[in-house]
């Protein structure tokens, strides 16, 4: 009865054994938790770094296509205008 009050969890035939089995099982579950936080941070830091990578990739294809789609659009504007100065001078 006396075994769950606070401070006599491990009074007893083999109780010195089994706080230090407690008190082992608990720094490990401590340790192997800090190590998958861990883990996870780095899992998703690498996410992160990914993702900002491939939309830089996009953002750089967007503006080559869209330098070359203004030179192209220019360069046909030109080409109409000389044609309409050339009708309507």
């Amino acid at each position: 009865m006396f075994f769950f009050l606070q401070g006599q969890r491990f009074r007893g035939q083999n109780g010195r054994q089994y706080a230090a089995t407690k008190i082992q099982s608990q720094y490990r579950m401590f340790k192997q938790r800090k190590a998958y936080l861990e883990y996870r941070h780095r899992k998703w830091a690498a996410g992160v770094i990914a993702l900002t990578w491939v939309m830089n990739v996009k953002m750089a294809t967007m503006k080559r296509q869209l330098k070359v789609t203004r030179a192209r659009e220019l360069e046909h504007f030109k080409e109409r205008a000389k044609v309409y100065n050339g009708v309507f001078v």
